[in-house]
């Protein structure tokens, strides 16, 4: 059996989830589950606003648009490999990330491309993408993955794109998760408030220490 592509698209439903997804990519020392934390200092970062925020660019792309009350703000796409090919397809990093990021900019509009964090700290090389779900200047999450069968198609465009580079890599399964689905992981909510709960448990560990 071939190793696979592997892509999931996460989506964001408020700007408070999107700071919390960008302190994940940022603030590398307050994760506990970091596999290789000496290596943080290699992440790198794509950001189209530089000096934005993801919720300020957010807002700034967004600022003539009427936002959708629970609607979905932001896609978050994670893109990785099988385990056992991480490290083979880590020794072209820049390529993998670029492919990436050249295949969101055909997909869903170079402009809606936010930003990116390539991560090379955890125990398997992947890369996160934020991307904007804007058509025609509005936000419409179905017109590109309203259905199982987009879903299938963005996949298959996908391996395609990335075995051009990585051939011996197969197609996989496009997973999608959000908060009002039946995901087959955990949702991005509870994702994202784990990581937040490690981070209160550690500080609270310190003040006690601190105090005794």
């Amino acid at each position: 059996m071939m190793p696979k592509a592997i892509m999931r698209i996460l989506k964001h439903h408020s700007c408070s989830s999107l700071a919390s997804a960008e302190r994940h990519g940022l603030h590398r020392e307050r994760l506990k589950h970091r596999a290789h934390p000496e290596r943080s200092q290699q992440n790198t970062v794509f950001r189209k606003h530089p000096n934005m925020t993801l919720v300020q660019m957010f807002k700034h792309e967004t600022k003539n648009m009427k936002i959708r009350k629970n609607g979905v703000l932001c896609y978050e796409i994670v893109f990785a490999t099988s385990p056992e090919v991480s490290d083979r397809v880590e020794q072209n990093a820049e390529l993998f990330g670029k492919t990436n990021l050249s295949w969101c900019a055909d997909t869903f509009g170079k402009d809606n491309v936010l930003l990116s964090f390539l991560e090379y700290d955890e125990k398997s090389f992947h890369q996160h993408a934020y991307i904007l779900c804007r058509i025609d200047n509005r936000l419409c999450a179905k017109h590109f993955t309203g259905d199982k069968y987009k879903l299938s198609q963005m996949q298959t465009s996908y391996a395609e794109a990335i075995q051009k580079e990585f051939p011996f890599l197969e197609r996989g399964k496009c997973y999608i998760d959000c908060e009002d689905s039946k995901p087959r992981h955990q949702s991005l909510k509870e994702y994202y408030r784990k990581l937040e709960l490690a981070e209160t448990k550690k500080i609270t560990a310190r003040i006690k220490d601190i105090n005794r």
